[in-house]
């Protein structure tokens, strides 16, 4: 039961502190944070449902968006 506890609020800490980021972000630029999807900070496209996803999309993404990952690859060759 404890770990089942501490669980549930490891995830919810993780999604209440990713929503109070986005708030965060926006409010002081007054964009609107209830209806519009997350963008990439660089290029300005919508990211994914599953570049949203909380820690896991940062480490499999290694920090970075799918466009500028895209982006730097292709610069190396």
């Amino acid at each position: 039961m404890d770990n089942l506890l501490l669980v549930f609020f490891f995830l919810l800490g993780l999604v209440l502190g990713s929503f109070f980021h986005v708030v965060g972000l926006r409010v002081p630029r007054k964009q609107p944070f209830t209806n519009d999807r997350s963008l990439c900070p660089q290029y300005e496209l919508t990211l994914s449902w599953y570049e949203l996803i909380p820690v896991l999309s940062y480490i499999f993404q290694r920090g970075k968006c799918r466009y500028v990952m895209r982006e730097s690859a292709s610069s190396i060759r």
